[in-house]
């Protein structure tokens, strides 16, 4: 149990709820050009490279990181167009890049090295805005993460600097894996915009970053700090679990989906079965709805209590909820709690390496349900809402 919570905190986007940093600076031309100058200095006494030829361009292989150059020799009139970290360090000094950062670092340590203006990343499901500062003609900077849900997918900070043949747009763009830094991207010829295009893109940008209507879940870092498993958990994807009749789950997933009825005593279970989701309720003799029954999922189409997905790890599903284990090599282990509790929750290790996660929770209206959770090969596998 101990080396399954020691894995390493793949925190996604649960982690993006740091404070804002202030006193961090977007992205300049000046920083730009000064590092590119470094760079090739560093290189230059480096010298230990291969060169490989792409669409009129020369790539020099170093041990960490490649540029894309003019020039197939490196050399004090060399213009290097782009730099790429995609190969994970072995010792804290190898290369880094504009920032100070390799591919192996988490997210969170990304999230701080640059300003962040949205601290909770409120935005849409696919895309939210760290910051955006200046004004054209000028300078101006953007922040911008693309994800998936809680699945941060990578994340760009661009500079739009004015010129007298346009807007130019450096970019430096982080790609992320499982909520660490897979490869950085800096592209120092980037694109040329007209003002007109570039004020557009901010624009766009702007109606961005005042949508709220999607935020990342603050995680507990297995500290205590998160909350409980409670009944407002169970209004997710737009199912309100307690309330879920056969009508609205049709309004929410669609008219297009199998059923079949199977007696049980004097009652009736409807299974009904959409690609996203298998949902069962309970009917009467008479086959009139009386009250869900059960929610399965066992695909990340849809996001469960808190954000969860099949898919996340462990780590990430443990983090969404309070941790206050006191023996965590115990198996089964009490998460928090006691069994005698409205709410508390078990976490069992099997032989067989997988794990089953229950969160036991009551509304005020004297409704309880299970949240559980299957794990398998540290991965989240399903999510099964049980009415009790």
């Amino acid at each position: 149990m101990k080396k399954l919570l020691s894995l390493i905190l793949i925190l996604c986007l649960a982690l993006a709820a740091l404070p804002a940093l202030g006193d961090t600076s977007a992205l300049s031309r000046e920083e730009i050009n000064a590092w590119r100058s470094t760079l090739l200095k560093d290189s230059l006494k480096d010298n230990a490279y291969t060169v490989t030829e792409e669409t009129g361009m020369f790539l020099l292989h170093f041990g960490y990181y490649t540029l894309a150059a003019n020039t197939r020799t490196l050399g004090a009139n060399t213009t290097i167009y782009a730099v790429s970290f995609n190969e994970l360090p072995d010792q804290d000094n190898t290369p880094a890049d504009i920032r100070g950062l390799r591919p192996g670092d988490l997210i969170e340590d990304l999230l701080a090295a640059w300003p962040n203006e949205n601290p909770t990343l409120s935005g849409t499901r696919e895309e939210a805005v760290l910051y955006i500062t200046g004004d054209l003609p000028g300078q101006a900077a953007v922040g911008y993460v693309a994800r998936d849900g809680q699945d941060a997918q990578y994340i760009v900070h661009k500079c739009y600097d004015t010129a007298t043949d346009g807007v130019h747009v450096t970019e430096v763009t982080y790609t992320l894996d499982f909520g660490m830094i897979a490869s950085s991207y800096t592209d120092f010829s980037g694109e040329v915009l007209s003002l007109a295009e570039a004020r557009r893109e901010l624009s766009e940008y702007a109606e961005l970053f005042a949508d709220k209507s999607y935020s990342a879940y603050m995680s507990s870092l297995m500290n205590g700090e998160a909350e409980p498993f409670g009944a407002d958990d169970l209004i997710f994807s737009g199912l309100d679990f307690f309330r879920l009749t056969p009508e609205s789950a049709v309004s929410v997933l669609g008219d297009e989906y199998a059923e079949d009825w199977l007696e049980d005593g004097d009652t009736w279970l409807h299974v009904m079965e959409w690609n996203a989701a298998t949902l069962t309720f309970i009917h009467d003799k008479d086959r009139n709805p009386l009250q869900i029954d059960s929610l399965y999922m066992d695909e990340d189409t849809l996001e469960g209590p808190r954000h969860l997905r099949v898919g996340d790890t462990v780590d990430n599903v443990l983090n969404r909820f309070l941790y206050a284990a006191t023996d965590p090599d115990a198996s089964p282990v009490v998460l928090y709690g006691a069994e005698n509790d409205a709410s508390y929750a078990t976490m069992e290790t099997f032989i067989s390496g997988t794990s089953e996660i229950r969160y036991y929770c009551a509304d005020e209206d004297g409704h309880s349900a299970m949240l559980l959770l299957y794990i398998e090969g540290g991965l989240l596998q399903s999510i099964t809402v049980q009415m009790l």
